[in-house]
């Protein structure tokens, strides 16, 4: 009856409906026709709506009519009135099982039939292995969708003895291949990576991610995150340095690159350091600055420790600098020439005062 497949074709599955024939169906209520049938009710309030007429004639009638009933395919509202009915009785077994499956392939974000899916799972009506399966084949299908990702953290949750970390590691990075900046994998990857204190093995899969796309906003933001999280931060001065030299080389790679200048600025304050005590931070912004090359994030990077300096040290020295950095930025960032401009001023007028 399943046909769960994690291969990356979707898989047609349809469902026997006659398993279902000793249930009685319940269909959806859509609520307002029980005012319709109200002979008690306002005919002005509706007149705007329907013809007078046409309204006494469904009164006497008792006939039901919702103001906006939903167009659901044939199938799924079958569907749906047996698992209705199936929700009063509790039923857990196999034929409950494909119905949650047929309703969630055809709607996979019904939140309801999913939490009935879990019921399942706790009682043992199917593997857990085939319920990985079974989220990985629809994870490819619906990358973007919440409920799966819920589903699979709740399996691994609640079956941890079951389920090795490594291969779930490995199922995100085959879906990463898809979109590898998915919010959802990257979300769900860091919840693993915290619960079964995954770090050290995390800073190698960032460094993977990166080398495949050093544009990959997301990889440099889960590299951050495992510095932030992890119990020993940065583990000494070496190591802050090491990193530092990390983004220092991939900054050379694709300058103009925003994701290891903004990485880069992170780090250094996470450390706890003032950016001008980090010599080759300063060293590579000076480089482009002097070569006159149009790497807006070094001027920006550098403009932001010479403003520093100019408030902590007293020191009016470093301005002239600093407002040929500006300079620089209302040329080369030209569509916030007006923002550099006004960070130009407030430099003039500090110094005036």
């Amino acid at each position: 009856m399943s046909q769960t497949d994690s291969s990356d074709e979707e898989v047609e599955f349809e469902l026997d409906f006659l398993l279902y024939n000793d249930i009685q169906p319940t269909p959806q209520d859509d609520g307002p026709d029980r005012m319709l049938k109200d002979k008690k009710i306002e005919l002005n309030f509706v007149l705007f709506y329907l013809n007078v007429n046409v309204l006494k004639n469904l009164i006497s009638k008792k006939k039901k009519l919702a103001v906006a009933p939903i167009a659901y395919p044939a199938d799924y509202k079958k569907a749906m009135d047996i698992f209705r009915t199936i929700t009063t009785t509790n039923e857990q077994s196999k034929r409950t099982l494909y119905l949650t499956e047929f309703i969630i392939r055809l709607n996979p974000a019904h939140y309801t039939i999913w939490k009935f899916r879990e019921n399942l799972v706790k009682k043992g009506v199917t593997e857990i292995n085939e319920e990985l399966n079974f989220t990985e084949a629809l994870g490819k299908l619906h990358p973007k969708s919440y409920q799966i990702w819920h589903h699979r953290q709740w399996l691994v949750n609640n079956y941890i003895d079951l389920i090795l970390p490594i291969q779930e590691i490995e199922f995100i990075n085959r879906l990463l291949k898809y979109d590898t900046k998915n919010y959802h994998a990257w979300s769900y990857r860091q919840w693993l990576v915290q619960k079964f204190n995954l770090f050290k093995l995390e800073l190698e899969e960032t460094e993977g991610f990166i080398l495949d796309d050093i544009r990959n906003n997301s990889a440099w933001n889960q590299r951050y995150f495992v510095f932030k999280m992890r119990e020993e931060g940065f583990q000494n001065e070496t190591d802050f340095e090491n990193e530092i030299n990390y983004c220092i080389s991939k900054i050379k790679l694709a300058p103009r690159n925003e994701s290891p200048w903004n990485y880069i600025r992170g780090i250094i304050k996470l450390f706890g350091k003032n950016p001008a005590e980090v010599k080759v931070y300063v060293s590579l912004c000076e480089d482009y600055f002097q070569k006159n090359l149009p790497i807006s994030n070094a001027l920006i990077s550098l403009l932001e420790i010479l403003e520093n300096k100019i408030k902590s040290e007293k020191n009016d020295d470093f301005q002239s600098e600093a407002l040929q950095i500006c300079d620089k930025l209302i040329d080369f960032d030209y569509v916030r020439r007006n923002y550099w401009t006004y960070r130009k001023q407030l430099l003039l007028d500090a110094n005036s005062h």
